[in-house]
């Protein structure tokens, strides 16, 4: 199947419910968890797994939205209680990037921010904790139109809250971009950075920096994705952003 069809058979799965899939494929994630102690219930293919964790499994189909949700949750999880998430999905590199140009048919943001941000109670969310040594980790899911917002904390003993997510920043020569989340899928029309302590955001393919507004590149995040040479590619895009705002303020 040529790219161009791989595009239509994504746009044309029927629309769905991300807090509900969400939920769904965590359910079948903690019925694995326990089950994967055994060697031979590790394989997502053994009838066992394929009957207990219906939602999971749809992870082998390349084309599934369910695949494209899991890639974006493994790194979370794996963060999460210390299992290396990835594993269940094995790709080459260049592959697993293919994936990623061809998931943005879904729609699907998924942005991760420090429980700070959340300033009251959604009305509709998901929690996970894990409790490790003298700390617990908390996972918040909130669904907003076609964005899954996750808010992260680690909670001590004695009931404080550290900060979690630390921010990616970038200083060349006298200027600085401060990146919070972005969403490789491409959907980044919120604020998800600030750049010399101005808002950021893209728009109909617009860096907006404060009041400015500069054009970015056909497919530009695509190239990025594809060219990246860092394990970091937040890192890059931030560098990347950075840059893009120093030439137009030249």
């Amino acid at each position: 199947m040529d790219l161009i069809s791989q595009i239509i058979a994504r746009k044309q799965q029927k629309p769905i419910k991300l807090l509900s899939l969400l939920d769904d494929m965590l359910q079948d994630i903690l019925i694995y968890d326990k089950l994967k102690a055994k060697a031979q219930f590790q394989d997502l293919a053994h009838p066992v797994i394929q009957k207990k964790c219906p939602t999971l499994v749809k992870i082998l189909d390349t084309g599934s939205i369910e695949r494209a949700l899991y890639q974006e949750l493994a790194p979370l999880l794996t963060t999460f209680n210390n299992y290396n998430w990835h594993n269940l999905i094995q790709t080459e590199s260049k592959q697993d990037k293919i994936e990623q140009i061809l998931n943005k048919s879904f729609g699907i943001e998924f942005c991760v921010y420090d429980m700070t941000n959340l300033q009251s109670e959604p009305d509709e969310w998901i929690a996970i904790s894990h409790t490790a040594e003298d700390s617990e980790k908390l996972f918040i899911f909130v669904e907003e139109k076609t964005k899954l917002i996750v808010y992260s904390a680690q909670l001590t003993a004695d009931g404080y809250m550290r900060q979690e997510i630390k921010p990616i920043t970038v200083k060349i020569d006298n200027d600085y971009i401060s990146l919070q989340s972005f969403s490789q899928l491409g959907n980044n029309d919120y604020v998800f950075a600030s750049i010399n302590s101005q808002p950021v955001r893209i728009r109909d393919n617009q860096l907006h920096v404060g009041q400015m507004k500069l054009d970015l590149p056909e497919g530009w995040l695509q190239v990025l994705q594809m060219d990246a040479t860092s394990n970091d590619i937040e890192t890059d895009i931030a560098t990347y952003l950075l840059q893009k705002y120093q030439e137009g303020t030249r």
